[in-house]
Parts: C-alpha cells; structure tokens; sequence
C-alpha cells in the first residue's frame, strides 16, 4: 500500500492532454506516470487481502471478500473476489461479483484507476494542464 499512497498524490497532481508540444510539461509527467503505472501493476498489485466494503449507495450495506489480483485468458490482469469467511468446500474458491450484491459499481476495481495512465491507455483520454499547485507541501503539476 506504500506505493498506492505514493502513486496516488503524483497522479492527483498529474491530469494533462495528450496534445502538448513536444517534450512539454504534460508530455514529461505522462511519461512518468505511465512509467510509475507499469511498477505499480508489477509489484503494488501483488496482493492479497480481507476486503471489506462499506457504502451507502444503492441502499447501503457492508460486505467482506478474499480478495486479490490475478490473469485472466487473455494475460490482463483483474481483480477476483471470493468469499473470505463462511464457505462451504463446494463454494471455496468461488468467483465472487460485488454488483450481485448490490455493491456499487465504482467500487468494483478500486485500485486499477492507475491504469488510465499507461502509455496504451493515454491517447483515450484528453489530459489538460493546470496551473501549478502545492499538494502535501511540494509543488504539483495538476493534469
């Protein structure tokens, strides 16, 4: 979770469009951030854990899953929920989807936003530059 922490700050400061000059500011930070998003899924998302979810959306509710990261056919990776407590043999191991218990949809894949900032991801976003700012008391790049 330090990397989370670490990342989420310099993609907070970071939001800029792909349409630069070349070698602009916004070009730099897309660089490293696409960099840093790369780390992130090779090492931050190698985890495993005792989720548990509480919203007040959709009527409110708390629920806890095993969950953890893992390949899908196509080698992308995901999140994959089961059921952390409670299981039967038969249903141990058992995919779990939060939308079936009416968990919001946002909440789903909580840790891959990071993604948006991959180098293959960038062109299908519009990044614009904002005037710089002081976040965690350092200057900041907002995109």
């Amino acid at each position: 979770m330090t990397l989370m922490r670490a990342f989420f700050p310099l993609a907070a400061a970071v939001s800029i469009a792909a349409h630069g000059a070349a070698d602009s500011p916004l070009e730099r930070s897309l660089a490293r951030l696409s960099r840093v998003a790369e780390l992130y899924r090779d090492s931050a998302l190698g985890f495993a854990c005792q989720e548990t979810i509480t919203y007040s959306s959709s009527g409110g509710g708390r629920i806890q899953f095993a969950y953890l990261f893992i390949r899908d056919e196509d080698g992308r990776l995901r999140d994959f929920r089961t059921w952390s407590t409670g299981t039967t043999a038969k249903n141990r191991g058992q995919e779990v989807y939060p939308r079936d218990y009416n968990v919001p949809r946002y909440v789903e894949s909580a840790y891959l936003w990071a993604f948006v900032f991959r180098s293959d991801r960038q062109p299908l976003y519009r990044f614009d530059v904002r005037p710089e700012e002081i976040v965690g008391g350092r200057t900041a790049l907002p995109i």
